[in-house]
């Protein structure tokens, strides 16, 4: 990571429940261009974490998974937000 900073790339951390998610599920976004910046959303209050801790059913996958395994994909609306960062780098 040091050695990643000093050429230029910066971590900036969000939380995954400002972009819609039902967990917090802190995250982090490496990236060298000034654009990646807007990633930086943290929670913003007022609304219950759903823990991620033991299992549910899955309708796409008809079985019983961890909760962790389903909070692996990143919402609809933070893959715009990165998809919008891409854009303008």
């Amino acid at each position: 990571m040091q050695k990643l900073a000093k050429q230029g790339y910066v971590l900036h951390g969000l939380d995954a429940c400002a972009y819609g998610s039902p967990h917090k599920k802190p995250t982090g976004w490496l990236a060298k261009h000034p654009a990646f910046a807007q990633l930086h959303r943290l929670c913003p209050g007022g609304h219950q974490h759903d823990p991620l801790e033991g299992k549910v059913w899955s309708d796409k996958k008809q079985k019983m998974v961890w909760k962790t395994s389903l909070a692996q994909e990143y919402s609809p609306n933070l893959c715009k937000a990165v998809a919008q960062c891409f854009k303008q780098a």
